[in-house]
């Protein structure tokens, strides 16, 4: 069997070197990219004549972080699946990720699961199926058409809107960027904040940067 090819964005050295010791050591997977943020492992992505099987991912790190490098690699790499490990706990933050892309989510606080079994799990049926942080009860949910934000959930349309409207755009320039009136804009709007019990921009902005939609 070939040996996995891995990328690794990881910004605590020691960290990334014990992480990347230990694949190469349990699973003799091959290391064909790396870096210190999000925007290192970019760069040596494009320099690669191989791409990884899997990017394992911090979500906290400088100059270009986890969420924003997860949209770059779903964008440019889209068959490249992603392992985030991180000290990220909130479920909501990390179930959009899994909306966002991801393949699969360790908690570095997790001693319950097995890193190598987590990335063959991954390598071979797409998903690692992590229970601890997926709800028993969206287990079977279409990723791709809802997004969650607690227990209420958004289809995808009132989704990509928060993620326009959190970018600063006008209503106007978001209704051309989803290619919809200006009117319907508003509809998506009005839906989100009563679903999400709220009433202005800005309290939307605080629940995007809470839920993981949105970093500064």
């Amino acid at each position: 069997m070939k040996p996995i090819r891995l990328g690794i964005a990881e910004d605590h050295s020691f960290v990334r070197t014990g992480i990347m010791n230990n694949c190469r050591e349990s699973l003799r997977c091959e290391f064909v990219a790396e870096g210190s943020n999000g925007r290192e492992l970019i760069n040596a992505l494009e320099k690669t004549s191989s791409l990884p099987d899997i990017v394992l991912l911090d979500y906290y790190m400088p100059v270009l972080n986890g969420l924003d490098t997860i949209k770059i690699l779903r964008a440019k790499y889209p068959s490249v699946k992603i392992l985030v490990l991180s000290a990220l706990e909130d479920r909501n933050a990390i179930t959009n990720l899994f909306n966002l892309g991801i393949n699969g989510y360790i908690s570095k606080a997790d001693s319950k699961i097995s890193f190598s079994e987590a990335l063959l799990e991954i390598h071979h049926s797409g998903y690692l199926v992590n229970r601890h942080f997926v709800a028993r009860e969206i287990k079977n949910i279409d990723w791709d058409k809802v997004a969650f934000a607690g227990n209420c959930i958004l289809k995808h349309k009132e989704f990509e809107f928060i993620a326009l409207c959190t970018s600063g755009l006008s209503y106007k320039a978001i209704a051309g960027k989803m290619n919809i009136s200006v009117k319907t804009v508003e509809n998506y709007r009005d839906s989100i904040y009563e679903k999400l019990q709220i009433s202005s921009r800005e309290e939307l902005l605080k629940f995007a940067m809470k839920s993981g939609l949105a970093v500064l």
